[in-house]
């Protein structure tokens, strides 16, 4: 094979590679943004319409703080209050909704009445609660990542209420923050669901009213992304500028072998961020990019000194492309995924 035919065919090798590298990452984040915007849309459905039989119950919430927000940990805290306005039935004047609600997928650390009266437009109650919420997070486009913070109330007790949200006055107070993001929006709904078990009882209700506030928060810029990487851009630099010395050369061989090192300990330390999912991330694919950009230059190295053996002029040419191509696919592919897994 002639010289110049065993660079075009290394060229397109490297520019496959780079399309392949690209499906690889692009296509998964894609897939996962298009459904997280579906599903964000339809996480509190539509507002119900009012069943005949049923109790209709106004329920607001206002949330005051979030804490000790954890991806790790699935976990957040919050303090919100939350209040029920109601018609007494007449067949049943002790009924009281605001004794019965639980939270789901979370616990009430706290619960206290503030108010409790009757008036001629019904009864009403507001607690002030502090809570533990456990929702799982997508953590697919993570740290480029968006969540809806979902906080639900049921009532197992009564089948006859129905929960009719109050979007006016409901709200998150405006000094609410979650350091690293952004809180963007909104949403509020109340559903009547089906019951997941009966717990064994005969005359358990078969549905249940469920109240539902979602949080929409946004990562703030890309300086986290870049906090996160910086370490394993880094070495892959030093593995690129490896690049500036001859094959033969033992610098060469020692910048590769510590920048792989470097990208191997920044995978381990940026792995302890999340929770053991099972998922590829986004960060698993920058980490897995930088590892086998580096193992690339380590190929090309060992091509290059056994053509260095022979024609070392071209030994230098075959460098000064290779490494051009790959900082060249590296640099681009890191610019755009961000972008790319960005929901906007």
């Amino acid at each position: 094979m002639s010289k110049r035919l065993f660079l075009i065919v290394w060229i397109i090798f490297l520019l496959i590679l780079g399309g392949l590298a690209a499906w690889f990452t692009f296509g998964p984040a894609l897939r996962n943004k298009a459904q997280a915007f579906t599903n964000y849309q339809k996480t509190l459905g539509l507002p119900g319409q009012l069943k005949n039989g049923k109790i209709p119950v106004q329920v607001g919430i206002s949330i005051e703080k979030i804490s000790d927000f954890s991806i790790k940990n699935v976990a957040w805290n919050t303090d919100f209050y939350v209040w029920f306005r109601w018609q007494p039935p007449a067949d049943d004047p002790a009924f009281n909704p605001g004794n019965s609600f639980q939270m789901v997928a979370g616990s009430i650390t706290n619960k206290q009445k503030l108010i409790d009266l009757s008036d001629a437009n019904g009864h009403y109650e507001l607690y002030r609660l502090s809570a533990s919420v456990n929702y799982p997070f997508d953590v697919a486009r993570y740290p480029v990542d968006d969540h809806l913070l979902r906080l639900f109330i049921q009532d197992p007790v009564h089948p006859l209420v129905q929960y009719v949200a109050d979007r006016k006055n409901s709200r998150i107070d405006p000094t609410v923050h979650i350091p690293g993001y952004q809180i963007a929006s909104s949403a509020i709904g109340a559903e009547t669901i089906a019951t997941q078990s009966t717990f064994g009882n005969p005359a358990a209700p078969q549905e249940v009213a469920q109240f539902g506030y979602g949080i929409f928060i946004v990562r703030q810029g890309f300086g986290f992304y870049l906090k996160l990487f910086q370490a394993l851009f880094a070495a892959v630099g030093v593995a690129l500028l490896a690049g500036f010395f001859k094959a033969h050369e033992e610098i060469r061989i020692e910048l590769l072998v510590g920048g792989f090192f470097a990208a191997v300990a920044n995978s381990y330390i940026t792995s302890t961020y999340l929770p053991d999912t099972g998922v590829m991330t986004l960060m698993d694919f920058v980490n897995l990019l930088g590892l086998v950009t580096i193992f690339l230059c380590m190929i090309q190295t060992v091509i290059s000194s056994r053509i260095a053996a022979a024609d070392k002029e071209f030994s230098r040419r075959f460098d000064q492309v290779s490494f051009g191509m790959i900082a060249v696919i590296y640099l681009g592919l890191n610019i755009a995924l961000p972008l790319v897994a960005r929901l906007h």
